[in-house]
């Protein structure tokens, strides 16, 4: 299967009931003792239950996921996506990806009508890290926060313009987002 693709798209129309996805990949190359590696899924359609190795991650309903992979990796890999389609429409309509990210990471950083910038700083860290907001590679805010397990929030607002977040360790870049500006005038 092609992604992003609804079933329909392979060929699987009419198609209701459970559909199992499978992909072999191999171990990414080196990883750093700070760094760690997810299966991110950006937009599903239906229920999914996604298995790494034979061991299950977690499920995915109506949107988007993430699951934290480094423990389960090896030589050699299979990605298990297991759908229970309710039609043919459903299935992986986003990017399915591997990211290597540092221990403390973005999430959830989107841009409202208004020009708010907002997310989460995710994982853990020893102390706080650097969150920087650039407009058109310009800083337009800048703020000392400390990541927590479950996400520290943030939330800014910026002129307008090309937005991007980045999260700093001593002057390392450890996670970026480019915003994507809304669709409404501000």
């Amino acid at each position: 299967m092609t992604l992003p693709g609804r079933l329909r798209d392979i060929g699987l129309t009419g198609v209701q009931g459970t559909v199992r996805l499978r992909r072999r990949f191999g171990y990414p190359g080196r990883i750093d003792a700070d760094e760690h590696v997810w299966l991110t899924f950006a937009s599903v359609a239906g229920t999914a239950e996604v298995s790494l190795n034979g061991r299950r991650l977690g499920r995915i309903e109506n949107g988007s996921g993430e699951f934290e992979a480094t423990a389960l990796l090896k030589e050699r890999n299979i990605l298990e996506v297991e759908f229970v389609a309710a039609s043919d429409q459903d299935g992986l309509k986003g990017e399915v990806a591997m990211e290597i990210r540092a221990a403390a990471f973005l999430r959830e950083v989107h841009m409202d009508a208004s020009g708010r910038v907002s997310g989460q700083v995710v994982g853990p860290s020893a102390g706080p890290l650097d969150l920087y907001v650039l407009v058109d590679k310009k800083t337009a805010q800048y703020t000392s926060i400390l990541p927590s397990p479950t996400g520290e929030p943030f939330s800014t607002r910026v002129p307008t313009g090309e937005v991007r977040v980045e999260l700093i360790h001593g002057g390392v870049v450890w996670y970026a987002v480019d915003v994507a500006s809304p669709a409404e005038p501000r």
